[in-house]
């Protein structure tokens, strides 16, 4: 995995160093829990939100690479080397530390 600044926005994201296939596992998240969200953090359970080294540079895409399952960052369809890892925080969140507007679309998670 690689952190690097995003041609889109400028921020930091996180990128592919190898090849992944659709389906396979990409990475499984680890880290410290909380019980609330933060502006950080990856919903994986019933009020179980991880702070993942990696993961936290997991930007929102309404057209992702991955998602996530459980504590498994999974790719959508095959993924080539230096791509964008993004997942869609409306699928996988819950309600979120701090919500945001893409293209007049609230991007809040699930239960907001």
């Amino acid at each position: 995995m690689n952190i690097k600044r995003t041609t889109t926005h400028g921020e930091y994201g996180l990128f592919s160093t190898c090849p992944y296939e659709k389906n396979q596992v990409i990475m499984t998240l680890d880290g410290y829990t909380t019980s609330v969200p933060t502006r950080e953090s990856i919903h994986v359970g019933n009020g179980i939100h991880i702070h993942d080294c990696y993961g936290q540079f997991m930007n929102h895409s309404f057209t992702p690479t991955t998602k996530i399952n459980g504590r498994n960052v999974i790719a959508i369809n095959d993924i080539p080397i230096d791509t964008e890892l993004t997942f869609n925080y409306n699928s996988s969140e819950m309600n979120m530390a701090c919500p945001f507007q893409v293209d007049g679309q609230l991007v809040c998670g699930k239960q907001s």
